[in-house]
């Protein structure tokens, strides 16, 4: 993570064509308990499409125009008030014909929900120019003033990237107009889920119980060699909410199975070196009423008395022979070379070698080396400091052969020369 966040520095992005360069920006909301207010306050007209809405935040477009569009999820529009929805331009959602179309022969993973309005979308005309908005942000208070979100702004001329552009219809071409149904605004009101609204609170003073305990995970050896226990412990005693709700933890690289009641001291023992991790995931489940609800979120939590070469020992046991390395390094190098990306080269290289191949004597090793080595000698460094970890280990021997360290030496000697210090 540090190392992308490191070259994301260096990163220079390409725009869409049409858009303004110069005026196109990155928004994140919610670290550090920043707000972000991205929309600013003119708003000749606007669009709004989200999945998830708040009236708060359709109010706030429509004090600055009551040029507002909406389009939303059916049950979402329901919940906001009749004169919310009047005082809107339009009121739109997805047809439900596209909205239950599946593809049968890629079925969505268990739990998974792909069906409704996922598009998180704002499109503001300002004179002649407009921002169109597209990342996380829902159109709800709690995207906009707590969580973490990101999204891009782009900045064109109104007449490329407008509202009216954008909602336009043209007979013989199919638009994102035509995917839409209006919405009835003079529907009755239908009454918010009281049991859901319950359930949100007591999830958010449970999520805000543990930040105040303070809670930091200890790392202790086992009685096995490279076996740890993880242990959960709390700077002070935690303050649960005064409600019959039960609650596990469990760290992410095991099953949720596996959670232990945060009621009682928790240790987790004979954790591997890639069963070590920070990130513990927290399950809460609430009777409220005769309704029962449970959520599952996860927290980045300070780990101490971890063993230094924890990061090295998981980067090896995730390569377990030379053909691994070999593709492995190839994906790093492919991964910034846009023509073997678009060749299929790229799937080729995840993909196990064919009877008979042999890693060492791969064709594609020394031309993707050189083609790294003359366009971007400082991918090469991604490669290397993979060899530093991996030479640390033991069996590396058994990884880097001699064939290889003949084609790499001299290619990254090479490389040294051109990577600035």
């Amino acid at each position: 993570m540090e190392k992308i966040a490191e070259e994301l520095r260096r990163v220079r992005f390409t725009w869409p064509e049409g858009f303004d360069e110069k005026e196109c920006r990155f928004w994140v909301a919610g670290l550090n308990g920043k707000i972000a207010a991205p929309f600013g306050k003119r708003h000749d007209k606007a669009l709004i499409v989200s999945p998830f809405i708040s009236n708060t935040v359709v109010r706030e477009f429509l004090a600055h125009t009551g040029k507002t569009h909406l389009v939303s999820r059916p049950e979402c529009l329901q919940e906001l008030p009749q004169k919310t929805l009047q005082d809107c331009e339009s009121v739109s959602f997805l047809a439900p014909e596209l909205a239950d179309e599946s593809d049968e022969d890629a079925p969505p993973a268990k739990g998974e929900v792909l069906e409704g309005l996922h598009a998180k979308l704002f499109v503001i005309d300002r004179g002649w120019h407009a921002s169109v908005f597209s990342g996380s942000f829902n159109a709800t208070a709690h995207a906009l003033q707590h969580n973490v979100e990101f999204m891009v702004e782009l900045v064109g001329m109104k007449s490329q990237c407008g509202v009216d552009r954008f909602l336009r219809q043209a007979k013989g071409e199919t638009n994102f107009a035509d995917l839409l149904k209006p919405y009835d605004v003079n529907a009755p009101l239908v009454p918010l889920d009281a049991t859901a609204l319950q359930f949100d609170d007591l999830l958010q003073a449970v999520k805000r119980a543990i930040d105040a305990a303070g809670p930091r995970l200890i790392v202790t050896p086992a009685e096995e060699t490279d076996l740890f226990e993880l242990r959960l412990e709390w700077g002070r005693a935690p303050h649960w909410p005064k409600t019959n709700v039960k609650m596990t933890a469990w760290p992410i690289t095991q099953q949720a199975e596996g959670g232990q009641a945060l009621e009682k001291p928790i240790v987790f023992p004979r954790l591997s070196f890639r069963g070590l991790t920070p990130l513990i995931a927290f399950s809460v489940t609430a009777k409220i009423g005769d309704k029962e609800r449970t959520a599952v979120f996860v927290m980045n939590l300070p780990m101490q008395g971890a063993p230094v070469d924890r990061q090295d020992r998981v980067v090896r046991s995730l390569i377990e022979n030379r053909d691994q390395l070999l593709r492995y390094i190839l994906f790093l190098l492919a991964g910034g070379d846009e023509g073997a990306a678009s060749s299929g080269e790229l799937r080729r290289l995840l993909e196990s070698p064919g009877k008979g191949e042999r890693g060492a004597h791969n064709p594609y090793l020394l031309e993707t080396m050189l083609r790294a080595l003359h366009r971007s000698p400082a991918q090469l460094e991604r490669v290397s400091s993979l060899l530093d970890v991996l030479r640390k280990q033991e069996g590396s021997s058994e990884l880097l052969s001699e064939d290889f360290q003949k084609i790499w030496e001299p290619i990254w000697e090479a490389a040294r020369q051109d990577v600035p210090k």
